[in-house]
């Protein structure tokens, strides 16, 4: 697997934006985002990155079987990533980071999130995707629960953020197709929350079949 196929994405305000596989060059465009708290802290880590080490997760995505990972690009210019990772049994969980400060808060991190999804669904198929988020971090928990993410439990107290311990929340996003809805149920009852996160995912996922183009 290792990188995603590229993708094209429209954004409302009528930009586009790109998911494609990183290159080697492009480590050294994500080294300065990926060095400042300001975006660390949501990531759970406090370590900032260098060029060796960004090289040296360059080297171990190249050869990953189990993750997919796409370069978000926006004129031509590298601002983030998604990615799938841990990927088996046609499950994995979800990361997105934007490190351009350029590009924040402007909607980008949602239709990225949304094309990923569509692609877990339209390409690999897979039944669920994990994901967890500070909860600290509002903006984050709103928009993934806005894309059919629903909170499933909490590790309490794991991390510092500007000095304050902060919880971690736990989500899931199910594939809303009969068949992978199907298949998690087992004919149990999957209960209110889920099945109002069902018409989220629906929803996420007719948006993406208007604004994302598999390339």
């Amino acid at each position: 697997m290792a990188f995603g196929c590229q993708m094209s994405v429209s954004l409302d305000d009528g930009r586009t934006v790109e998911l494609k596989p990183f290159t080697r060059e492009d480590v050294s465009d994500a080294v300065g985002g990926m060095q400042r708290y300001s975006n660390l802290k949501w990531l759970s880590t406090n370590h900032a990155q260098t060029i060796e080490s960004e090289q040296a997760w360059y080297d171990h995505i190249a050869s990953s079987t189990d993750e997919v990972i796409f370069g978000v690009h926006i004129d031509n210019q590298l601002i983030g990533s998604f990615g799938l990772h841990r990927i088996a049994d046609r499950r994995g969980t979800a990361g997105a980071v934007m490190f351009s400060r350029d590009h924040q808060e402007m909607g980008i991190g949602t239709a990225v999130t949304r094309a990923g999804l569509y692609y877990a669904v339209q390409v690999l198929d897979m039944v669920a995707i994990d994901s967890a988020v500070l909860s600290m971090n509002v903006r984050s928990l709103s928009m993934q629960e806005s894309a059919g993410f629903v909170v499933t439990g909490r590790k309490l107290r794991c991390h510092i953020v500007d000095g304050r311990p902060c919880d971690e929340l736990i989500m899931v996003w199910i594939n809303p197709n009969r068949h992978t809805w199907q298949y998690i149920w087992r004919n149990t009852s999957e209960g209110k929350q889920f099945v109002e996160a069902r018409k989220r995912a629906w929803s996420v996922l007719s948006w993406a079949e208007e604004h994302v183009t598999l390339l």
